[in-house]
C-alpha cells in the first residue's frame, strides 16, 4: 500500500487531525488493523514473484478496489444528509489505481463504482522492465 503519511507534512497532519475530531471513530480506510485503518490509502502494489499467478495477484487487487470504492462512498455519505443517489456515485466517487507486479511485469488498472454499486475494472496497461 502507499499512503499519505502524516509525519511527512504539516499540511497531512492538519487533514488526519481535522478527520479525526469531526469524525470520532471513523476510520480512512477499508483495512481492519488499527493503524492502517486510520490511514488514508492512496494505491495498492500486488506482488509476485516472478512465475507467479497473475490471476491471484489481480484477484486480490480486485478485492482491495472494491473495499475502498465502497469506503470512499461511505466516508461522502457520512458528510451528507441523504445518501448518493445512483447519478451522483459516478460523478462523486473517484476511481481508485493499483498495480500487480509479477517479476519484471507491472500492470497498472483502474477501477471505479457503478451507479449499481457493481465494480467495473478498466483495460489494464502491461510494462515489462528489462532484468538487470
Amino acid at each position: 500500500m502507499i499512503a499519505f503519511n502524516q509525519d511527512d507534512n504539516d499540511d497531512i497532519r492538519r487533514v488526519y487531525e481535522n478527520f479525526r475530531s469531526n469524525n470520532n471513530g471513523a476510520t480512512l480506510s477499508p483495512m481492519t488493523d488499527a493503524y492502517t485503518s486510520g490511514v488514508a490509502l492512496a494505491c495498492a502494489i500486488e506482488l509476485k514473484e516472478a512465475g507467479g499467478k497473475a490471476t491471484e495477484a489481480e484477484m486480490q487487487l480486485a478485492v482491495y478496489h472494491a473495499a475502498m470504492l465502497w469506503k470512499i462512498q461511505e466516508l461522502i455519505n457520512m458528510r451528507r444528509r441523504t445518501p448518493m443517489n445512483e447519478e451522483e456515485v459516478e460523478k462523486l466517487v473517484p476511481s481508485v489505481v493499483g498495480w500487480t507486479v509479477i517479476g519484471h511485469k507491472w500492470s497498472l488498472y483502474i477501477s471505479s463504482l457503478l451507479p449499481d454499486n457493481s465494480i467495473v475494472r478498466h483495460t489494464s496497461l502491461s510494462l515489462e522492465s528489462p532484468c538487470f
